[in-house]
C-alpha cells in the first residue's frame, strides 16, 4: 500500500534540496553566484536551524538568503511571513523570495513591508532567468 502523500491542487514546493536544473543553468556563470551555498542552512538567534534554497554566507550571519517556491496557486501571506521569520532569525542582510506563479496582493504588500525583494515568475524557466537577472544586477 502506497502511503506517500498525493499531489493535490495548490501544492507548494520549496526548493530546499538545491536549485533545480533549470534554475542552476540560468544562474551559472554569474560571478556572484559562485560564492553561493545551496542549499544553505544557518542557525538563528533562536537556536533553530533554518534552511534556504541558497544564500551567501557572511562573517556574522548570511549576507543574503533566497527561497524559491514553485506552486500551482499564488503564494499567500503565510509563506511570506514564514520566510520573513527565518530571514529575521538568521540576521540576513538581504533576502529574495522567488515565486511561481507569484504572490497574492496581500502577500506582496507584506513582502514589501518586510523589505523582501520579490521575483514573481511564470514557471521554473522564467524563475531561473529572472533570478539570474536579479543576481547580476545585485553584483554590479
Amino acid at each position: 500500500m502506497d502511503v506517500r502523500p498525493k499531489a493535490r491542487p495548490g501544492l507548494k514546493v520549496r526548493a530546499l534540496e538545491g536549485l533545480t536544473p533549470a534554475l542552476q543553468a540560468a544562474i551559472k556563470g554569474i560571478p556572484s553566484a559562485k560564492n553561493a551555498t545551496t542549499p544553505m542552512s544557518w542557525v538563528g538567534k533562536s537556536g533553530v536551524k533554518h534552511g534556504f534554497t541558497f544564500g551567501y554566507p557572511g562573517d556574522h550571519g548570511p549576507d543574503m538568503v533566497c527561497d524559491v517556491i514553485l506552486s500551482e496557486v499564488p503564494i499567500d501571506e503565510t509563506d511570506v511571513l514564514a520566510f520573513f521569520i527565518r530571514v529575521y532569525d538568521v540576521g540576513a542582510k538581504s533576502s529574495i523570495l522567488c515565486t511561481s506563479p507569484g504572490l497574492t496582493p496581500g502577500a506582496l504588500r507584506l513582502a514589501l513591508l518586510y523589505k523582501i525583494r520579490v521575483i514573481q515568475c511564470d514557471g521554473e524557466e522564467d524563475a531561473g532567468s529572472k533570478l539570474a537577472e536579479e543576481l547580476s544586477m545585485a553584483s554590479q
